[in-house]
């Protein structure tokens, strides 16, 4: 008997601290004070059969204090491990905004250790967005796996107006931890 699971990563938040009308989550953003953050992480919600009904777990990926949303998932099967490519919220005297990509990497797809990460895109390596780099998507393209992103460009730190930019990772992915030097 053959069985299937399906997993979805969820963003969590422990609330929007207004009852403004919204455009979209870019005012939302503009409106959080810096001294009280919103607390953003990632949940995980399960099911056997995608006509049926998910379980949320109920705790998430990572703590909130990651300030992490927004996930893509990928699967290096060469050294058996899931890379789970999220943007991370930074917060400074203009606000909160995505301020970088990062990768976290994992054995168990269900299990995740928030010391296991690494920066993908930042304002040290992003060539046209300095401050707001988030959204991030991947697609494996034969032997490089194409990371898909949006930015406003520039230092603004804009949710709305963005663009989408493109980076390529070499395959197989594998963690600093799997490394092995010959």
């Amino acid at each position: 008997m053959l069985w299937c699971l399906f997993f979805f990563f969820l963003q969590a938040e422990d609330g929007i601290r207004d009852a403004q009308e919204s455009r979209g989550l870019g005012d939302v953003y503009k409106r959080q004070a810096t001294d009280n953050p919103v607390k953003r992480t990632i949940g995980l919600a399960r099911t056997k059969n995608l006509d049926a009904a998910w379980t949320v777990d109920l705790q998430p990926v990572f703590s909130p204090e990651e300030q992490v949303e927004n996930t893509s998932i990928y699967y290096e099967p060469k050294c058996r491990t899931w890379f789970l490519f999220t943007n991370h919220i930074g917060i400074d005297e203009r606000g909160e905004y995505t301020d970088a990509v990062w990768v976290y990497w994992s054995k168990d797809l269900t299990h995740w250790d928030a010391r296991k990460k690494a920066v993908v895109l930042d304002r040290k390596n992003c060539t046209w967005s300095k401050d707001c780099i988030g959204l991030p998507s991947v697609i494996k393209c034969k032997n490089r796996l194409a990371v898909l992103y949006d930015a406003p460009g520039g230092t603004s730190i804009d949710h709305l107006y963005r663009d989408v930019g493109l980076a390529w990772l070499n395959l197989p992915l594998v963690p600093p931890d799997q490394i092995t030097h010959e």
